[in-house]
């Protein structure tokens, strides 16, 4: 007879403090169904603690990697086959949904996850996304990218400029050397 499990993770995103969106590495749950599953993610998701302690305003939606592992014993050996399946939970928009996507296939690293999306100020457009070039706090990340980006509005450098700009700007006066992020088609 054989055995089956389901166990999920992926990428949670929702609105940061204070501005902004980005994703993080979601809770991890395990079930004896698929639908066991995905109930557990939604009600974190409702209650605000997918997101694994990050600390977001709120949460927006997910992508949820499941994982379905049955295993059977024949003549006496056990054999695990798994296989993976990807949905989407929560209220994303197209873009959002295509971001989270993107980011899963690529291999993820800690530093992977640590994405921050500046909006303008005044008319709340993405203007892209930034990632460190190293794995660091994301707290600190969050608030040196947030100390940068006020410092290139103050300057006035933020009338006409691209991410790439923001980037340059950031990485002269900042010890936290960050890269963008290809965000440009993502208006969130």
């Amino acid at each position: 007879m054989a055995k089956v499990k389901y166990k999920s993770s992926g990428i949670v995103y929702g609105h940061f403090w204070g501005g902004g969106k980005g994703g993080y590495s979601a809770r991890k749950f395990e079930a004896d169904s698929k639908e066991e599953l995905i109930k557990k993610c939604n009600e974190a998701l409702e209650d605000g603690s997918l997101d694994s302690g990050m600390g977001y305003e709120s949460l927006i939606g997910a992508l949820i990697n499941i994982e379905i592992e049955t295993t059977i014993k024949v003549k006496g050996k056990e054999f695990t086959n798994k296989e993976y399946e990807l949905e989407f939970i929560g209220n994303l928009t197209e873009e959002e949904g295509y971001f989270l996507e993107e980011s899963i296939y690529k291999p993820i690293k800690i530093k992977d996850m640590q994405i921050l999306t500046i909006h303008d100020s005044e008319t709340e457009e993405s203007i892209g996304s930034v990632t460190p070039i190293k794995e660091v706090d994301f707290t600190k990340f969050n608030n040196e990218v947030r100390r940068t980006w006020k410092k290139f509005n103050d300057d006035g450098l933020a009338e006409d400029y691209s991410i790439e700009d923001f980037v340059d700007f950031h990485n002269e006066i900042s010890k936290m050397e960050i890269d963008w992020v290809v965000s440009d088609f993502i208006q969130l």
